[in-house]
């Protein structure tokens, strides 16, 4: 009779780790993975955001919806990081002299 083996124990998730493309660079990354942006301290940050989803088998209201989401968490990547920028000038700005 043939032995069974058990299951291998599911992969570890990655340990975190800090990813700083050059000046002009990017990531790119699968939608699961766990992330966070971090606050610009200097010049600007500008994102690109894709979301591909397989478009055949969906009806138009599963699309409008999946738009809607898509739209709805890049507003909120924007306003978190207006808000960061406005956080970072006011903890940065200077106070005037003789205060």
């Amino acid at each position: 009779a043939a032995a069974r083996a058990a299951p291998p124990h599911p992969p570890r998730p990655p340990e975190p780790f800090t990813v700083k493309p050059e000046q002009g660079g990017g990531v790119i990354f699968p939608p699961d993975l766990m992330h966070e942006g971090v606050a610009v301290t200097r010049g600007r940050r500008h994102v690109v955001a894709v979301f591909t989803k397989d478009g055949a088998a969906q009806t138009v209201d599963e699309k409008q919806k999946i738009r809607k989401e898509q739209y709805e968490a890049a507003l909120a990547f924007e306003l978190q990081a207006i808000k960061e920028s406005v956080v970072h000038r006011m903890t940065t700005a200077r106070k005037p002299s003789g205060s």
